[in-house]
């Protein structure tokens, strides 16, 4: 089944959440970097902050909504940011994840360059890079000295590459300034590339035109939506007749802290890949990284529709009083097919997507981290009312009910007894108040 529409959505708007939640946190960090910030090798900065005099020896943590790297880091980069400048030397590996990335003639990366962008410009000195960007720019001046793996829409070569380049884009223009010293792979719309300026062996591979036909289209929705239908059905079998409790649960979690779940799942979308990512950096969490992220990304395109579609048929099973393991599964199974038909929606199934995602992964991260579940409370003005009265009082209606309608007593009662009683229990009701 493929995804690539749904997951592409999502991760869309991960980064837009990323770019606006670091402006936010970083927004008013206007502390000058001490040298403990420096021996910490931990640094979180904003575009105030004046760093040309420090070296930073460690690792370095950025995120903001511009980040300018013009200061020396002897260690590795990781940084989130919509606009990255580098103008720095940086002897470690860059782990860049932005919008527009721009290193400069006087900017240096000694070891690799990962980067997911917008667009990337190269005039400075990399040593290898690994690039998936829609624009793809090395100048003139720049300098790739060993190896470089990149893809996107548009290649514009420049500059001089060390050893051997792979690339794989829409369309490649190539400068007169261009060389590559090891050997060329890479496939475009048309060849681009003269084997004059490659010193060893060319491999091109065109990429064809595939026409797709309205009957392919439908028919690839319906098989995806054969296997949404499946695997939910699987999901919602284990979690409605097998846990029981969690079902229950999930409905108080989506009930009583909607926000809040949210917000997990906000976090939780965010954060995993970025963990992923310092995991695979280290040797022995190569393994637990690509565990991670193969279990993050079946949970945001399977599970969490399953979850969200439980979560709301219990409260509707709830509200028309079919409270049964039948009508849950029955109303689970609905909404799973009105989400999907929801998600073919232009730009309202991105946003459909996404926000099954948050909510999904939000009530995952919510029941683990929180055994019980504190109901909402009520504001309204009834509350405040000792309902000690209102329990005597409707004692005393019930004893009213078994008088003798035919008696003297009864007429008695009502005619005094009662507006007499009936008032003194008002007045008591609104001494509480």
């Amino acid at each position: 089944m493929k995804f690539s529409k749904k997951l592409k959505s999502i991760l869309f708007f991960a980064l837009v959440l990323i770019v606006l939640l670091s402006s936010v946190v970083f927004a008013d960090n206007e502390t000058p970097v001490t040298k403990a910030d420096n021996e910490a090798g931990i640094m979180l900065v904003d575009e105030n902050i004046e760093t040309t005099s420090n070296v930073v020896s460690k690792t370095l943590y950025l995120a903001n909504s511009s980040v300018t790297i013009d200061y020396p880091v002897e260690g590795n980069v990781f940084v989130m940011a919509q606009d990255l400048t580098i103008s720095g030397n940086i002897s470690g590996n860059v782990f860049a994840l932005a919008q527009n990335l721009k290193i400069e003639t006087t900017g240096s990366i000694n070891s690799t360059l990962f980067v997911c962008a917008e667009n990337v410009t190269i005039d400075g000195t990399v040593s290898d890079v690994f690039s998936i960007s829609s624009n793809l720019t090395i100048n003139n001046n720049a300098r790739i000295t060993q190896d470089i793996t990149a893809g996107g829409s548009t290649l514009k070569l420049g500059g001089t590459v060390g050893r051997n380049a792979n690339f794989a884009f829409d369309e490649i223009y190539v400068s007169d300034s261009a060389v590559i010293l090891g050997n060329l792979s890479y496939s475009s719309r048309a060849a681009a590339i003269s084997e004059d300026i490659v010193s060893g062996t060319t491999s091109f591979k065109p990429i064809e035109e595939v026409k797709i036909e309205p009957k392919d289209i439908i028919k690839e929705k319906l098989n995806d939506l054969y296997t949404l239908l499946v695997v939910s059905l699987v999901i919602v079998l284990i979690v409605v007749y097998a846990m029981p409790k969690f079902a229950d649960k999930e409905q108080k979690i989506v009930e009583n802290k909607l926000a809040t779940t949210f917000g997990y799942g906000a976090l939780a979308l965010i954060l995993v890949p970025f963990v992923c990512l310092l995991l695979f950096c280290t040797i022995l969490g190569i393994l637990p990284s690509i565990v991670l992220l193969f279990v993050y990304l079946f949970i945001i395109m399977q599970v969490a529709t399953a979850l969200v579609a439980i979560a709301m048929a219990k409260i509707i099973c709830q509200k028309i009083n079919k409270n049964t393991k039948g009508f849950t599964l029955l109303f689970s199974m609905l909404l799973v097919l009105a989400i999907w038909v929801l998600e073919l929606i232009p730009v309202l199934g991105s946003i459909v997507s996404l926000l099954t995602a948050m909510l999904g992964l939000g009530i995952i991260v919510y029941a683990v981290f929180h055994s019980t579940i504190e109901p909402k409370k009520d504001s309204k003005k009834d509350d405040k009312i000792d309902m000690s009265a209102g329990i005597v009082l409707n004692k005393k209606m019930e004893k009213m009910k078994k008088i003798n309608k035919d008696s003297l007593v009864y007429l008695v009662f009502f005619v005094f007894i009662k507006p007499i009683d009936y008032c003194t229990e008002l007045k008591k009701l609104d001494s509480i108040n």
